[in-house]
């Protein structure tokens, strides 16, 4: 799901990071898949304002991912803020740091993009 709105949003940074969450309601299970503001909120931020604004309760989300591995306090700390998430199975793909990440973006993209 990350890797398809990467590919629909193309103009999307490679120091930009994707994330998604997964949550059940009584209507069904949903995605919210979001980006990082640059500069900004991380995806992470973005998305569980989103479901507060929206009333899901935080023992409904059932997984969470993210490309890059969350950060910690250093940053806005999203690892911390995940531990809300209860129910949530956490994934990511990268966790090289910053610039390895960006580079590894950057280079799937080149070669996906045609």
């Amino acid at each position: 799901m990350a890797v398809e709105y990467r590919l629909e949003n193309e103009h999307l940074g490679a120091g930009q990071n994707v994330a998604v969450f997964e949550f059940e309601t009584p209507d069904g299970l949903f995605h919210n898949v979001n980006v990082n503001i640059p500069k900004g909120k991380d995806a992470e931020v973005v998305i569980a304002e989103e479901l507060a604004r929206w009333g899901v309760d935080p023992l409904a989300v059932t997984r969470i991912y993210s490309e890059r591995i969350p950060c910690g306090p250093i940053r806005q700390n999203c690892r911390a803020l995940l531990t809300v998430y209860k129910n949530a199975k956490v994934s990511y793909s990268l966790n090289g740091g910053y610039t390895a990440d960006k580079d590894s973006i950057f280079k799937f993209m080149k070669g996906r993009r045609r």
